[in-house]
């Protein structure tokens, strides 16, 4: 039987939010740390930066000040980094030869600034570096199963229509039952009218193979997607 054919205007689905990378789920247990050797050259300055980096902090980021001081960047604030992971920050302050050499040979990060938002731009830019992305899964294609064709070690197919948006071979899917996902799978085979397609629009009926034995039952809902990897930046 043929299938019945209507013009449909493909919408732009809804992106779901699933987590983070590494870290499902909305709530972050770990939050990420940013551990800072502080110097500066005078006690007004470091106050004022050290007030503008815990206005940073939140939820999800930490801000630790391992040390803090006035005078130049020394050797010892440079050991002091390198055995706490830290960066060292100085503020209208030079650093001395020595530390410097150090700095080098050990790998130590050391930034000067001589203006406090530009230290902040930076330690907010080191942090959305450290950020886990976010992952978003689009809504591509939606479909209703109607039959299963075949299911055995060589593979598995079904049938069913296009509810909304379009399917496309080698498609993401994932498999719900009552609003609980179940299976997700790539789609392997697409035929539509008995011919191999690449891709099924709304309204049509279609076939879709999966790997063997797939978990996949009459009046399940089927929903392609595609996943969005977006790195987040620190406002």
């Amino acid at each position: 039987q043929k299938s019945e054919r209507f013009t449909s205007t493909l919408r732009i689905a809804t992106a779901k939010r699933i987590g983070f990378a590494n870290n499902e789920g909305a709530d972050i247990k770990e939050k990420v740390e940013f551990r800072i050797v502080l110097k500066s050259d005078v006690a007004g300055s470091l106050e004022a930066i050290k007030k503008s980096l815990k206005e940073i902090e939140n939820e999800e980021i930490s801000i630790k000040i391992i040390s803090e001081g006035v005078g130049p960047i020394s050797e010892s604030d440079i050991t002091l980094a390198r055995a706490t992971g830290a960066e060292v920050y100085g503020f209208r302050i030079k650093q001395l030869a020595a530390a410097k050499k150090i700095a080098e040979t050990e790998g130590v990060m050391v930034k000067t600034f001589d203006i406090i938002y530009k230290l902040i731009d930076d330690a907010k830019a080191t942090l959305s570096v450290k950020l886990p992305p976010e992952i978003i899964e689009e809504e591509l294609g939606k479909m209703t199963v109607s039959a299963i064709f075949r299911d055995d070690r060589k593979g598995f197919v079904f049938g069913g229509r296009i509810l909304s948006g379009k399917f496309n071979l080698n498609s993401e899917v994932k498999v719900l039952q009552n609003d609980n996902e179940k299976y997700r799978a790539k789609i392997i085979t697409l035929r539509h009218e008995k011919e191999e397609v690449k891709e099924c629009q709304a309204g049509s009926e279609c076939g879709a193979g999966l790997p063997a034995y797939a978990k996949v039952a009459v009046g399940d809902t089927v929903i392609a997607f595609k996943t969005i990897v977006k790195e987040r930046t620190v406002d």
